[in-house]
C-alpha cells in the first residue's frame, strides 16, 4: 500500500468519525453504547426508505375515518369511539380483508404494558361491533378461530 492510499483511508475515517460525532451531538447521544445504537437507528432508517404520506380520510364500505380529527362516521351519521377503539378500527380499516392475529393488533394498537393473557382485545372487538353494525346483517369484524380477526368493509 502506498503512503498515499493509508492517508486517504485514515482521513476517510476520520471523517467519517467526526461526521457521527457530529449527529451523536445532536441528537444528545453521550456514551459508546448509545453510539452504536444511534448507527443501528441510522441504518434502519436508510433501510426503511421513504414511505408515502397516510391518507386523511379512509372509507371502507360505509365507513369514513377521518384520520386527522380521528372522527368516524357510518353512512353519514358520526359514531361516538374512545381513542383505543379508534385506534383498533384504523389499524383495521388500513389491513381491510387481511386476518390479524392477537399479538399483531396488541404490538400496533396497545403499548408494551398489554397482558397478552387477557381477554381486552376481544373485549374491544365486540364494542366495535356493537357500534358499526346496524341490523342483523353479518358483522363488518368477523373472527376467525384461531387465527384472529378479520376486517371485511365490503359487509358494512
Amino acid at each position: 500500500m502506498t503512503v498515499v492510499t493509508t492517508l486517504s483511508r485514515y482521513i476517510a475515517r476520520v471523517f467519517s468519525f467526526f461526521v457521527l460525532a457530529m449527529l451523536a451531538a445532536l441528537t444528545g447521544v453521550v456514551s459508546l453504547f448509545d453510539f452504536i445504537e444511534l448507527l443501528a437507528r441510522l441504518r434502519a432508517l436508510i433501510r426503511r426508505g421513504v414511505r408515502p404520506p397516510l391518507p386523511d380520510r379512509l372509507r371502507a364500505g360505509r365507513l369514513t375515518l377521518d384520520t386527522r380529527s380521528r372522527e368516524v362516521t357510518n353512512a353519514g351519521e358520526k359514531v361516538a369511539l374512545t381513542t383505543r377503539e379508534y385506534a383498533l378500527l384504523e389499524y383495521f380499516a388500513r389491513h381491510p380483508n387481511e386476518v390479524l392475529g392477537r399479538a399483531e393488533i396488541a404490538e400496533h394498537v396497545w403499548d408494551e404494558s398489554y397482558d397478552a393473557f387477557s381477554n381486552v382485545i376481544d373485549v374491544y372487538v365486540q364494542r366495535l361491533r356493537r357500534k358499526l353494525d346496524v341490523d342483523d346483517r353479518s358483522s363488518v369484524i368477523a373472527t376467525r378461530r384461531g387465527q384472529g380477526y378479520i376486517f371485511m368493509p365490503g359487509e358494512c
